[in-house]
């Protein structure tokens, strides 16, 4: 029973900081791109560099965290912590030093999502539930920190309190020990093709995925609530999906989803 509380607990703590984190990475990014920012060229540089840092460096820092697991060490518990150190630093730099934020704001956020990661993946004991619920909050912190920090951008205790809380609560729960049972491999994880032709069919999806999100015209994006009610709706999403991947089989549950997504996207696209 302990030992279950303590998993749960950390799950709680990382999924918390998950949240905090993104939170804090939109609030700073919004608010440094607003009225009185940086001119349009400089804006779009600041985000490029930001999504090149928070994504491009995630699989070099997970190479370093699994490196030191084979030897014995443990880092991922200390990998996060780092990463909400490197979001509260830049939340207090902001606009003083915008692109050594922006560098602190971008590594910060990649060494976070390694860290919890981690412990999604090395806990799960073979099932996806764990890492469903860990990266739905993700989805809610980024569309209320994006919101919070083009409204009241200068209020940034806000989001450096709660990376703050979150970075104690991981700190305090989040494990740090090697699984007693090694990871198991998902249930039916046995890929149709090559693995270099499946990242190949990922890496495509999430491109069209960014790219009709850009593409297609939804007004009710400027809204407060419909905004943070999708970003609900995506948080729940994941949540559930993971549990359904247990019960069905993540590959089904992923070709269905998209499946239905299609549809949705063409006939809603104006509409709430």
């Amino acid at each position: 029973g302990g030992r279950m509380k303590k998993g749960y607990f950390s799950l709680a703590a990382y999924t918390a900081g998950h949240f905090a984190v993104d939170l804090g990475c939109g609030w700073l990014m919004m608010a440094m791109l607003g009225s009185n920012g940086p001119t349009a060229t400089h804006g779009a540089a600041m985000v490029l560099l930001y999504n090149i840092l928070a994504f491009g460096l995630q699989f070099i820092i997970g190479g370093a965290v699994d490196s030191a697991r084979e030897r014995g060490i443990m880092l991922h518990r200390a990998t996060a912590l780092l990463g909400c150190l490197g979001v509260v630093a830049a939340l207090l730099i902001g606009t003083r030093s915008a692109w050594f934020a922006v560098v602190l704001v971008g590594v910060g956020n990649a060494a976070f999502h390694v860290g919890g990661g981690v412990d999604a993946l090395l806990y799960a004991d073979g099932k996806m539930g764990r890492c469903g619920v860990f990266v739905s909050s993700g989805a809610v912190g980024v569309a209320l920190g994006l919101l919070c920090g083009g409204l009241m951008g200068s209020k940034t205790y806000i989001p450096v309190l709660a990376v703050a809380v979150s970075g104690v609560l991981i700190a305090l729960f989040g494990k740090c020990r090697e699984a007693a049972v090694p990871p198991a491999e998902y249930d039916g994880a046995t890929p149709v093709c090559g693995g270099a032709l499946g990242l190949v069919l990922c890496l495509f999806a999430v491109l069209v995925r960014s790219y009709a999100g850009f593409l297609f015209h939804m007004p009710w994006k400027q809204g407060f609530l419909l905004v943070m009610a999708a970003a609900a709706a995506a948080a729940v999403g994941k949540a559930v999906g993971g549990l359904l991947a247990d019960r069905f089989g993540g590959r089904w549950v992923g070709a269905v989803s998209v499946a239905l997504s299609v549809p949705l996207v063409i006939l809603g696209r104006g509409s709430v």
